[in-house]
């Protein structure tokens, strides 16, 4: 099949229901659609994302949005007009604080704080910074307020002041100003406002604007721009999945780091995660690389994240044609205390923005799946500029519409949010005929039509003992069935993708 090399290729799989649900961990209460990748180009790919799919290894799969118990919303973020928010700024504050100042007490206090969560301990009270600074605040009551001594001479001041104030009816009260006319108090007034408009108007020239102030998020990232006297030093480097020598490099760091990840933070038994798991699930891509748009192109790759020479986290991300897509992210549960879930997708729309200067078509950070239900995937929503993606007509809709609606309903038609019609179809997956739809069968590529007659009509010909023309119709209807299924659910990108099929497909 040397010809295949331009063509993505799937095995598709069908709908899988009644399994167990990671997210709710209900059982048989998850439904998805699945098919093997056997290789898949970026364009593609990026088309079946904006179809619901996500892959995890070589395996593609699409969540049964209207009947699986957690529903999935695909999530992306505008790269360009993405702001940090306030608790963002927080995360990417901390790391510069730990580079420039943090030490080993940091990631022992961490530690010691995971413990006590494990342990159920009950949550600590206010820090005594917390504390200083209520009491600092706090005004003294009248109770707390000491009587005066005797023999104070401020005390007796004021009882001699008292004594002085003449009684009513006696002549103006020497203690206060004499009393101006009423002309001069409204000449006062005026010429007191007078004096204010000035005293504004020069402050607004005076002052800044405040977008010049604003630093960039490029500019805050201490990895980007490493803080004057630094203690630590926090590298990127991003290493190609196809390039197999120049991963071997760093293979056995990578993935006893994952294999901490997932016993910490998952508690997985070490049985459960072998190299052989890793490299199925994260390192084996069924994306076709392809560097002639820029560096370091298309397709799958790790972003390393190197504090002093130590592995202390890898995002697993796929460079597309116009997404920068992140796939899975592990850590050293020893450096929980810098949030590096929220830095890592900081720095990976950094990442998205330098690649769109080199090829204008990237704008777009995806985050995968996002449901308002589990607590873990609550942070994505805070991405400022992000979409989720409709169900119905995948089309995409502001985060901050969505929200509201889906803390209600798990499963949600979107479009309607943002304007569009309830009536609104699927254009992409409506197909009148399934003739174009492409299928290879015994290593040549057909349209559907064409691969029917050579599997049904020829090979009945050639038979000894062919099938009786009401089992081949039988076999041509279920077939139908399916196939109309599978390019429902990609979309037109049938018409580029190959559909592999083989004899045993007359058992489905």
């Amino acid at each position: 099949m040397a010809f295949c090399h331009r063509y993505s290729i799937v095995e598709y799989r069908g709908t899988k229901s009644g399994r167990h649900c990671g997210y709710c961990s209900k059982s048989g209460g998850k439904f998805n659609a699945g098919m093997w990748a056997h290789s898949l180009d970026c364009r593609d790919y990026q088309s079946l994302i904006n179809r619901g799919w996500r892959r995890s290894g070589q395996y593609c799969y699409k969540p049964s949005m209207d009947v699986t118990c957690c529903p999935l919303y695909g999530i992306r973020c505008h790269a360009e007009s993405f702001k940090p928010s306030k608790s963002q700024k927080k995360v990417v504050k901390r790391m510069r604080q730990f580079l420039t100042n943090g030490g080993q007490k940091d990631i022992d206090d961490w530690k010691a704080a995971c413990e006590k969560k494990n342990n159920h301990n009950p949550p600590e009270e206010e820090n005594d910074e917390d504390q200083m600074t209520l009491a600092s605040d706090q005004k003294p009551t009248n109770s707390e307020v000491k009587p005066p001594v005797d023999g104070n001479p401020t005390q007796n001041s004021e009882t001699e002041q008292k004594s002085k104030v003449p009684r009513k009816g006696n002549g103006p009260d020497p203690t206060k100003p004499p009393p101006k006319k009423a002309k001069q108090l409204r000449l006062e007034r005026k010429l007191q406002k007078a004096q204010e408009k000035v005293n504004t108007s020069n402050d607004t020239n005076n002052r800044k604007p405040k977008h010049n102030a604003e630093k960039t998020l490029e500019e805050l990232l201490p990895h980007l721009n490493v803080p004057e006297n630094a203690k630590h030093r926090l590298e990127l480097r991003l290493v190609a999945c196809q390039d197999r020598e120049e991963f071997d490099k760093s293979r056995k760091e990578s993935y006893e780091l994952y294999k901490k990840y997932q016993m910490a933070i998952h508690k997985d038994h070490p049985s459960d995660c072998p190299e052989k798991q890793w490299s199925r699930f994260l390192l084996e891509s069924p994306l076709n690389c392809d560097e002639r748009l820029f560096k370091p192109g298309l397709g799958s790759f790790h972003n390393q994240y190197w504090l002093d020479d130590k592995l202390i986290a890898v995002g697993v991300m796929d460079i597309l044609t116009n997404y920068v897509s992140s796939v899975y992210l592990y850590y050293d549960p020893d450096y929980g205390f810098l949030s590096l879930g929220v830095y890592s997708a900081l720095s990976e729309l950094v990442m998205t923005k330098r690649f769109h200067a080199l090829c204008p078509n990237i704008t777009h950070y995806c985050m995968g799946y996002f449901n308002q239900q589990c607590t873990k995937m609550k942070y994505k929503s805070k991405f400022r500029g992000s979409e989720l993606l409709c169900p119905e007509t995948y089309t995409w809709v502001p985060v901050e519409k969505c929200i509201p609606a889906l803390e209600k309903n798990k499963y949600c038609r979107l479009n309607v949010l943002n304007g569009g019609s309830p009536d609104a179809e699927d254009e992409d997956g409506k197909w009148e005929t399934l003739d174009e739809v492409l299928c290879l069968y015994r290593r040549v590529p057909y349209n559907y039509k064409d691969y029917q007659h050579h599997k049904y009509i020829e090979r009945r010909m050639d038979d000894l003992c062919p099938p009786s023309a009401e089992e081949t119709a039988e076999k041509l209807r279920r077939e139908d069935e399916r196939i109309r299924q599978y390019a429902t659910m990609a979309g037109k990108s049938a018409k580029r993708i190959l559909l592999f099929r083989s004899e045993a497909d007359d058992y489905y």
